[in-house]
């Protein structure tokens, strides 16, 4: 389980590096997406959330099995657990708090890993043999 952790921050890196990549240039880089930055949000994890499945799927997790549409509405159903967490971090940080929304995500960034690996192991890409 270490190894697989270890895979799973890796694939989290880039992962954590898109979403903060795409995000910024979305929120900096247009005064729609700034405005709207909760949207921004969500339309970047629309597009990280596949990328994530694919190495989380075959490299992280070594799931071979080819029921790759459950799995992949599993996924993304446990991934919407994580939005959801990101999402009320940065309304409360952001709207309540008056904190910078970059601040927000990173406070976030701990919960969602925890959130994440636990759903995606025990859950999206369960076996059999997969225990605690």
């Amino acid at each position: 389980m270490f190894q697989q952790f270890i895979r799973y921050a890796i694939v989290g890196a880039v992962n954590t590096g898109l979403d903060f990549g795409m995000y910024i240039g979305l929120t900096r880089g247009f005064t729609f997406w700034r405005e709207h930055y909760l949207l921004a949000n969500a339309l970047v994890f629309a597009v990280v959330v596949t990328w994530s499945f694919f190495w989380n799927k075959h490299w992280t997790f070594k799931n071979s099995e080819p029921k790759h549409k459950t799995q992949y509405a599993k996924f993304v159903l446990a991934t919407l657990g994580g939005i959801a967490i990101t999402e009320g971090v940065l309304f409360v940080g952001v709207d309540w708090l008056g904190m910078h929304d970059i601040l927000s995500k990173v406070i976030a960034g701990p919960l969602v890993i925890a959130w994440n690996f636990s759903a995606y192991r025990f859950w999206a890409f369960a076996s059999p043999t997969t225990s605690l």
